[in-house]
């Protein structure tokens, strides 16, 4: 599928061209246009949607970014939305907080072992919570 690029080369060959996605977007109203890769942060996305989300732009994806830097994009609900309600935590260690009650109750529920076969482990926890 790559034709022998690596997934690496592949999100630089052939370059991202967001202008011709969101040039797409005003002439095909109709259809709907969502903006994937090149996004690097919320503000980006914002200023994306802010510009273009009414006529051309119906979303934007953002993957690495995320990934990359999860908590930058925490007031996602309320920078979007209007909605801080929506928002997950006021900080990184309300989020570690109700992470560990949250093991706590799968731990009550059922006791981890240390990967024994057909038991749970703390690393099922996370793989479930993910």
């Amino acid at each position: 599928v790559l034709s022998g690029l690596s997934p690496r080369k592949n999100r630089r060959i052939p370059p991202l061209r967001p202008d011709l996605v969101v040039r797409l977007g005003y002439e095909f109203p109709e259809l709907s246009i969502i903006l994937n890769g090149g996004v690097a942060d919320l503000s980006q996305v914002t200023d994306l949607l802010a510009t273009h989300g009414s006529g051309a732009l119906d979303g934007v994806m953002v993957g690495r970014a995320v990934a990359a830097a999860p908590w930058a994009f925490a007031t996602l609900d309320s920078r979007l939305y209007g909605d801080p309600a929506g928002d997950p935590a006021r900080c990184r260690r309300q989020v570690l907080d109700d992470y560990a009650a949250y093991a706590a109750g799968v731990e009550e529920q059922e006791p981890l072992h240390a990967g024994y076969r057909g038991r749970r482990t703390m690393e099922d926890v996370v793989r479930i919570q993910m």
